[in-house]
């Protein structure tokens, strides 16, 4: 999926399987992650396969995320699908 994707492309994000799908983009394309930036998140990086790509991503609509259930907390997987 990683060829289909760039900084601005849409996305449909969900927390856990009771919650309602989000909106997010893209806002940064990481084809690696240095130690140092990763030592900036609370939560390691995953191993990425060759060909991957970590993003990095901004909800579209920040007041539901203040009113909605924590979903940035570390240990915690999302799953992301384009729009």
């Amino acid at each position: 999926m990683s060829s289909r994707v760039n900084i601005g492309t849409e996305l449909r994000v969900r927390i856990d399987e009771s919650s309602r799908p989000r909106n997010a983009h893209i806002t940064q394309l990481l084809p690696k992650v240095t130690e140092s930036m990763q030592n900036g998140y609370s939560a390691a990086f995953p191993y990425a396969e060759d060909g991957s790509v970590y993003a990095l991503a901004q909800w579209d609509d920040q007041g539901a995320v203040t009113t909605g259930p924590r979903s940035c907390t570390p240990g915690r997987a999302v799953t992301a699908s384009l729009r």
